[in-house]
């Protein structure tokens, strides 16, 4: 079996509408900007000075289709990127994002981004693997059911697997992170985390925490953190730890942006966190993400403690 990457043409409108009807109503709702773009991409894309590409199985059929939108200012958008169920893991997404990668340098664009859901976990990881990294959103997206943003770097390093915690076998992961995260703190400074019952967390866990996110390098686990629920908007990031041997790797601060975003797709517009003024390189992770003193919210008994918060 052989794919080719093709270019639009007015023949292949239904095959574009139809491969992304399929994956959003599966997964999500159609949202009024989905239907106002499939039903006239040449107005809503190819006119704007983007581009449509299709994933053609043996010269016949059409099995999986991706977008390049001009944005205006050399921003482009890789979106409406969908293979049907048939020809899923035959190859064909991972090359319809090395092509329009490919033009997104030939056309010499700023910028490539996207916007995604992390339940997607198969696409996420697609586009980790072929350079795209998780950010902070810069703008309020369009789209109700986005709360992953990534922008694509040419000179990526080894890529991160971020995603939702689901299985019996992944709680284990985080609750072991969780663990060694608590004796490192403990041995670095002293500070043990039975004043704010660590035990029990873990006899219950994870019960107490809205949603955990492991990090994946090489297919191991390599980090975790959790969100905490205070109100209807206010939340709090609990917990983050990265393996000591992949320290100072991006990785604690991909999961930190995968965290905001999904807490801001939650809803809350507030973000909490705490920390120790000793641990500088967490403090600067967490001020280069938006994150400033703020007044305290709990009891700590160490006396360089310092409270933060960001609006998401």
């Amino acid at each position: 079996m052989r794919i080719e990457i093709i270019p639009y043409t007015s023949d292949y409108r239904n095959d574009f509408a139809q491969i992304n009807l399929e994956w959003l109503t599966q997964f999500f709702r159609v949202e009024e900007v989905d239907e106002t773009v499939l039903n006239d991409p040449e107005q809503h894309i190819l006119d704007k000075g983007g581009e449509i590409y299709f994933a053609q199985l043996d010269q016949q059929s059409i099995v999986g289709a991706i977008s390049l939108k001009h944005q205006g200012n050399g921003l482009y958008e890789l979106s409406k990127m969908g293979v049907t169920p048939a020809a899923q893991g035959l190859g064909a997404g991972a090359l319809m994002i090395k092509h329009v990668i490919k033009r997104f340098h030939e056309l010499k664009g700023r910028t490539l981004y996207l916007e995604s859901n992390d339940i997607l976990r198969a696409a996420i990881y697609l586009y980790e693997k072929h350079g795209f990294h998780h950010k902070p959103f810069p703008f309020d997206s369009h789209f109700e059911r986005a709360n992953v943003y990534m922008e694509y770097e040419n000179d990526s390093p080894t890529p991160v697997n971020i995603s939702p915690v689901e299985t019996a076998g992944e709680i284990a992961l985080v609750k072991g992170f969780f663990r060694d995260y608590a004796l490192w703190l403990e041995s670095q400074t002293g500070l043990s985390l039975e004043f704010q019952g660590f035990s029990e967390e873990m006899a219950t866990f994870p019960s107490k925490y809205r949603c955990l996110l492991l990090a994946y390098q090489n297919k191991k686990p390599v980090g975790a953190v959790a969100l905490l629920d205070h109100d209807p908007t206010i939340c709090e990031m609990k917990r983050l730890w990265v393996k000591p041997n992949v320290q100072k790797s991006g990785i604690g601060k991909a999961l930190s942006i995968c965290i905001m975003n999904r807490a801001k797709n939650y809803g809350y517009h507030t973000m909490r966190l705490d920390s120790l003024k000793r641990l500088a390189p967490a403090v600067r992770l967490y001020q280069s993400l938006g994150f400033k003193e703020c007044d305290p919210y709990n009891e700590n008994p160490e006396d360089d403690v310092t409270y933060m918060s960001k609006k998401l």
